[in-house]
């Protein structure tokens, strides 16, 4: 009896815990779609302001500028590439933790989001959420988070690329070989197709690194 006791007890508090943690998140991220919305405000204001008074050397610096925040995730991207689509199992229960082999966890997301970079994709987003250097695929209270923001069951990975490449590629990559296994064991979702043509928004966060420092020569 002590012991049931001390078991609940434990199981409530754990609740309680998982409940708090749920709260903050949902905290921090409306304060993140706030900052978020004003950093894109201000960016489109300082376009706006190259576009109509600069000239000469700043055109060409905004040009430039332009190229790497392509490649840096800041701009959206539109071309031909990959999508793969990952769901929880039908059989999973949702805050189970028995459950946890039928449902996608946030490891299954960073295995194939890499193996998609192996590809040679140029662009990735999963559920609209683009890729950059400071993103995070971590699961917190029992969901996935990218980019701070909570992500549920499906999840839609597209990555911009050669077609034919990717499928190829990817295809021949170890997590896809053992989401076919795991379709047939688990029941997950898990579909690869092309697309002619893919738009991934604009990551809108910061990308400023708070830890790296370059090394000095």
């Amino acid at each position: 009896m002590v012991a049931w006791t001390q078991q609940r007890a434990a199981s409530r508090s754990a609740q309680g815990r998982r409940a708090q943690l749920v709260a903050l998140v949902g905290a921090r991220q409306r304060r993140l779609n706030d900052l978020e919305r004003q950093l894109d405000s201000l960016r489109r204001q300082l376009a706006t302001d190259v576009r109509e008074n600069g000239r000469g050397r700043v055109v060409e610096i905004q040009q430039e500028l332009d190229r790497m925040a392509l490649l840096a995730g800041t701009t959206t991207a539109r071309g031909p590439g990959l999508v793969v689509e990952l769901a929880d199992s039908t059989l999973a229960k949702r805050g189970d933790p028995s459950s946890a082999d039928f449902q996608i966890q946030d490891a299954d997301l960073q295995l194939v989001v890499n193996a998609l970079w192996e590809s040679g994709a140029e662009a990735i987003a999963v559920n609209g959420q683009r890729l950059v250097t400071t993103s995070a695929i971590r699961s917190a209270g029992g969901t996935i988070l990218v980019n701070y923001r909570v992500l549920t069951s499906p999840y839609r990975v597209e990555a911009i690329g050669d077609g034919g490449r990717l499928e190829h590629s990817f295809d021949a990559s170890s997590i896809a070989d053992r989401f076919r296994g795991w379709v047939d064991v688990y029941h997950l979702g898990f579909t690869v197709k092309r697309s002619s043509h893919l738009s991934l928004q604009a990551f809108s966060g910061s990308v400023r690194d708070r830890y790296a420092q370059p090394v000095s020569g």
